[in-house]
């Protein structure tokens, strides 16, 4: 088949002939009747992080807490004999935190060295939001932070919620 044909072909199945993609694994393609032929299949594209979830001590005090600091609405809340959950989400991008009190379990803190979470990092577009966050946390008092480190993939302060749940205000390399 002629190039132009292959690529066709690949894409009809799913399969980009695009050889060197960081995400691609490489593939024999035997339906197109060339054992030589090397495709790769690209994987599903990931559109970003539609939310994450926090198992808490106090959902109350951890959504008042997150509400505060980043400025979260809740749009939804439960509770019920076996968990109390409260959905924040930001106004401005939509993106969603769920908190989660599960009632029967013992409300150990937060460990990043137990299998699970390490942390979660929030991004920043730019070093002026980064500095202005390390200003917020300095102005509040009351939330032990990192100040701004540079590490080799970026720029970063570490600070940690109410259950001990390491966080990060997160600014990648360019």
């Amino acid at each position: 088949m002629p190039p132009l044909l292959n690529a066709r072909f690949a894409l009809t199945r799913g399969r980009l002939p695009i050889r060197g993609c960081p995400s691609s694994v490489p593939t024999l393609h035997a339906e197109c009747g060339r054992q030589d032929a090397v495709y790769f299949a690209v994987m599903p594209v990931i559109g970003g992080a539609h939310h994450v979830a926090f198992t808490v001590t106090d959902v109350e005090r951890s959504s008042a807490w997150y509400c505060d600091l980043l400025g979260l609405v809740s749009v939804l809340s439960g509770d019920d004999e076996q968990v109390s959950y409260r959905v924040l989400a930001h106004p401005a991008s939509g993106w969603l935190m769920g908190l989660r009190q599960y009632h029967a379990r013992p409300g150990g803190a937060f460990d990043e060295f137990r299998t699970g979470l390490d942390h979660f990092a929030f991004t920043v577009a730019d070093r002026s939001e980064l500095d202005a966050w390390e200003q917020e946390l300095r102005r509040r008092g009351d939330i032990p932070f990192t100040p701004i480190a540079q590490t080799s993939i970026g720029t970063v302060i570490v600070f940690r919620d109410p259950d001990g749940i390491q966080l990060e205000f997160w600014l990648p390399l360019a």
